[in-house]
């Protein structure tokens, strides 16, 4: 198996965090067919990587691959050796973006034969009203010459969630490099150093990516998670944030 595929199906993770589900079920879903699920389009294969939570045969529990037929479960949660009771995956996009959910398994603790519970692990899971904003996009090096954005928050108290998504098309990268820097919306500016994650779901892409952030800043820095540049002709990234703020 490629390094690449590695990274976009999550197999070299380890039992304590997966990689991140580009979405979560708010309720059952027939596990086959491309479906709209909590707000995200999902599409074919591990780049619509779905944590799947709320099934009536809490079995059927898990993470998955969507797929046009029957979906499947995602390669690093489909064994005997894949998870343990409070392994972790965090949701990076959705109205639960930002929510991390462990795994708490039923008898004889078997992915297909076990119930499978995911539990809040972080009391991430916002019913608050969400704000659309434009993010500007700069990069630490160099210049975008062209790029798309979109994203939503809401904050709760002293706490913001994020959903971003950030498209490069093909020849847009221009003269870019390193971190894409993500302006936060207006008046908001992070307490302390905050972390998020998400996915490039461009075709040929599947990187995981990183975002951080520190006291005082009003931007996130977006990285691969290898540190490299997430610019990249034909990118379509999508991350996940949750922070205090001021």
């Amino acid at each position: 198996m490629s390094t690449l595929i590695d990274r976009l199906a999550g197999v070299s993770d380890g039992l304590g965090h997966k990689a991140p589900a580009m979405c979560a079920s708010t309720g059952p879903l027939v596990l086959s067919g491309l479906q709209m699920v909590d707000g995200f389009q999902q599409v074919e294969g591990p780049k619509g990587r779905t944590l799947v939570k709320d099934q009536t045969n809490p079995v059927e529990n898990g993470l998955y691959d969507p797929s046009s037929g029957p979906w499947t479960r995602c390669l690093d949660f489909n064994g005997a050796r894949d998870a343990v009771n409070g392994t972790q995956v965090v949701v990076a996009g959705g109205s639960q973006v930002g929510a991390v959910f462990q795994a708490w398994f039923d008898p004889p603790f078997i992915i297909g034969q076990s119930g499978i519970t995911f539990r809040p692990a972080n009391g991430v899971v916002s019913t608050a009203p969400w704000t659309a904003y434009t993010p500007v996009v700069t990069a630490a090096v160099g210049a975008l010459d062209a790029y798309t954005s979109s994203a939503r928050y809401v904050i709760e108290g002293k706490r913001l969630h994020i959903s971003l998504n950030i498209r490069i098309p093909a020849n847009g990268v221009g003269t870019a490099d390193g971190p894409l820097r993500v302006a936060l919306p207006p008046g908001v500016v992070i307490a302390g150093f905050c972390v998020g994650w998400g996915r490039d779901n461009a075709a040929g892409g599947g990187e995981m990516l990183q975002a951080f952030g520190g006291g005082g800043d009003t931007q996130l820095l977006i990285y691969v998670y290898d540190n490299t540049s997430p610019a990249r002709n034909g990118a379509d990234l999508y991350l996940g944030v949750t922070t205090e703020i001021v």
